[in-house]
Protein backbone atom coordinates (compact mmCIF):
# COMPACT_ATOMS: atom_id res chain seq x y z
CA UNK A 1 0.00 0.00 0.00
CA UNK A 2 1.38 3.12 -0.76
CA UNK A 3 1.28 6.13 1.70
CA UNK A 4 1.40 10.30 1.07
CA UNK A 5 1.61 12.56 3.02
CA UNK A 6 -1.67 14.90 4.47
CA UNK A 7 -1.54 18.01 6.31
CA UNK A 8 -4.51 19.59 7.78
CA UNK A 9 -7.39 17.83 9.27
CA UNK A 10 -8.98 15.32 7.15
CA UNK A 11 -11.80 12.44 7.38
CA UNK A 12 -9.76 9.14 6.84
CA UNK A 13 -11.22 5.92 5.77
CA UNK A 14 -9.68 2.71 4.59
CA UNK A 15 -11.29 0.74 1.33
CA UNK A 16 -10.04 -2.43 0.50
CA UNK A 17 -6.18 -1.71 0.76
CA UNK A 18 -6.56 2.32 -0.29
CA UNK A 19 -6.31 4.61 3.24
CA UNK A 20 -8.57 7.75 1.71
CA UNK A 21 -8.28 11.02 3.08
CA UNK A 22 -10.78 14.53 2.27
CA UNK A 23 -9.55 17.44 3.60
CA UNK A 24 -12.20 18.93 5.18
CA UNK A 25 -10.77 22.56 5.72
CA UNK A 26 -11.83 22.92 1.55
CA UNK A 27 -15.61 21.55 2.61
CA UNK A 28 -16.84 23.08 5.47
CA UNK A 29 -16.16 25.75 7.86
CA UNK A 30 -14.58 23.85 10.78
CA UNK A 31 -15.15 26.69 13.22
CA UNK A 32 -19.32 26.64 12.55
CA UNK A 33 -18.95 22.50 12.66
CA UNK A 34 -17.23 22.82 15.84
CA UNK A 35 -20.18 24.35 17.05
CA UNK A 36 -22.72 22.44 15.66
CA UNK A 37 -20.99 19.30 17.20
CA UNK A 38 -20.48 21.18 20.36
CA UNK A 39 -24.56 21.47 20.52
CA UNK A 40 -25.08 17.63 19.39
CA UNK A 41 -23.11 16.82 22.27
CA UNK A 42 -24.75 19.05 24.57
CA UNK A 43 -27.78 17.79 23.40
CA UNK A 44 -27.60 13.75 23.18
CA UNK A 45 -25.10 14.44 26.89
CA UNK A 46 -28.66 15.84 28.03
CA UNK A 47 -30.56 12.46 26.44
CA UNK A 48 -28.33 10.64 27.95
CA UNK A 49 -28.64 11.60 31.13
CA UNK A 50 -32.60 11.60 31.19
CA UNK A 51 -32.70 8.34 30.15
CA UNK A 52 -29.82 7.47 33.16
CA UNK A 53 -32.94 8.93 35.71
CA UNK A 54 -35.25 6.92 34.30
CA UNK A 55 -33.47 3.88 34.31
CA UNK A 56 -32.54 4.36 37.94
CA UNK A 57 -35.45 5.20 39.22
CA UNK A 58 -36.81 2.29 41.37
CA UNK A 59 -40.74 3.05 40.88
CA UNK A 60 -40.14 3.58 36.95
CA UNK A 61 -38.77 -0.25 37.13
CA UNK A 62 -41.72 -1.09 39.21
CA UNK A 63 -44.87 0.07 37.57
CA UNK A 64 -43.02 -0.08 33.68
CA UNK A 65 -43.87 -3.09 31.64
CA UNK A 66 -40.45 -4.96 30.53
CA UNK A 67 -40.72 -4.12 26.92
CA UNK A 68 -41.37 0.24 28.22
CA UNK A 69 -37.93 -0.68 30.12
CA UNK A 70 -36.32 -2.37 27.19
CA UNK A 71 -36.91 0.16 25.08
CA UNK A 72 -35.17 2.80 27.31
CA UNK A 73 -32.47 0.75 27.42
CA UNK A 74 -32.40 0.64 23.47
CA UNK A 75 -32.41 4.39 23.73
CA UNK A 76 -29.56 4.88 26.26
CA UNK A 77 -27.61 2.75 24.04
CA UNK A 78 -28.85 4.20 20.50
CA UNK A 79 -27.56 7.84 22.70
CA UNK A 80 -24.54 6.84 24.02
CA UNK A 81 -23.68 5.13 20.16
CA UNK A 82 -24.37 8.62 18.85
CA UNK A 83 -22.93 10.75 21.16
CA UNK A 84 -19.72 8.57 20.86
CA UNK A 85 -19.51 8.67 17.08
CA UNK A 86 -19.99 12.76 17.42
CA UNK A 87 -17.33 13.21 19.46
CA UNK A 88 -15.09 11.10 17.48
CA UNK A 89 -15.35 14.01 14.78
CA UNK A 90 -15.36 16.78 17.31
CA UNK A 91 -11.98 15.10 18.29
CA UNK A 92 -10.66 14.99 14.92
CA UNK A 93 -12.12 18.72 14.12
CA UNK A 94 -10.04 19.81 17.10
CA UNK A 95 -6.54 17.66 15.56
CA UNK A 96 -6.86 15.39 18.66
Amino acid sequence: MKSYYHSGIAASGIVKDIEIYLPLEELIDIEKEKNRLKKELNRFQELIENVNKKLSNSAFFKKAPAEIIEREKRKKAHYELTFNKIKNNFNILMGE
